[in-house]
């Protein structure tokens, strides 16, 4: 909960090398617009951006093996996600809700070997409108692993 309903938080971007983005680390924070996240985040723990209403885009990188229950939860100027071919390998390590409430969503990126539940992802059905793109395979980029001793933001 360290950055929890911070009402002036515009703009994030975390450091190569972080590895979990904790339980509701930025949750609420409806004025936060960006965040970058980095290439060697490995965990999105639950709620971690729930009801960042302003946050319009997301990219996940190839080394994401976990997104936890309700992570983008009722993000509802959310318009893009694009999650890099390599993340995600396990499909059970994706939580339930992860998009619910995401209405204005119109594309998200996923690789082609992470099976998707409407239910699971989105809630009861996918936005409408919305395109759901499978990648391949192609220019799977490397997990990078940077040694250091802060490597978690938040609760996890």
């Amino acid at each position: 909960s360290l950055f929890y309903g911070c009402s002036e938080l515009r703009e994030v971007a975390l450091h190569e090398g972080l590895i979990s983005v904790g339980y509701n680390t930025f949750a609420h924070c409806k004025s936060l617009l960006s965040i970058q996240l980095p290439d060697s985040l490995k965990h999105i723990m639950d709620c971690a951006f729930e009801e960042c209403t302003s946050l319009t885009n997301v990219q996940i990188g190839p080394c994401l093996e976990a997104i936890n229950r309700s992570a983008f939860a009722r993000c509802t100027a959310l318009k893009s996600v694009a999650i890099a071919d390599g993340a995600l390998k396990d499909p059970e390590r994706v939580g339930s809700y992860v998009f619910s409430g995401c209405n204005s969503l119109e594309s998200v990126v996923v690789p082609a070997y992470v099976p998707y539940d409407d239910e699971d992802w989105f809630g009861d059905k996918l936005p409408d409108g919305m395109a759901l793109t499978e990648v391949g395979d192609t220019d799977v980029m490397p997990c990078i692993e940077v040694a250091g001793n802060d490597r978690r933001v938040g609760n996890v």
